[in-house]
């Protein structure tokens, strides 16, 4: 069965900003970033468990899935079948804290 795909007001905000910056040089790989994100998640519905474990969480179920530069942090949620998107992250920045 596949799980429903969630997006948290942080994974949100963080994409939203991301393609903010990018666009104010490049409005087309803006897009292309947000195009790669969201089709990135769309295949966690079928693959809730595609993405690695992130160890450094205490919550084991959290997993990242890499759209470079990006990763993408998302728990699944098995008792609601859904997958949880916690935020999108620039690999160059510092660990999130999740």
């Amino acid at each position: 069965m596949e799980y429903t795909v969630i997006w948290t007001d942080r994974a949100l905000d963080e994409l939203a900003a991301a393609v903010r910056y990018i666009a104010a040089d490049d409005p087309l790989a803006a897009m292309r970033l947000r195009d790669a994100v969201f089709i990135t998640v769309h295949g966690l519905g079928p693959l809730p468990y595609l993405g690695s474990r992130y160890e450094p969480s205490r919550d084991r179920r959290v997993r990242e899935i890499l759209c470079p530069p990006y990763r993408i942090f998302y728990r699944p949620i098995d008792s609601r079948k859904i997958v949880e998107v916690l935020t999108i992250w620039h690999s160059a920045r510092q660990e999130p804290k999740i």
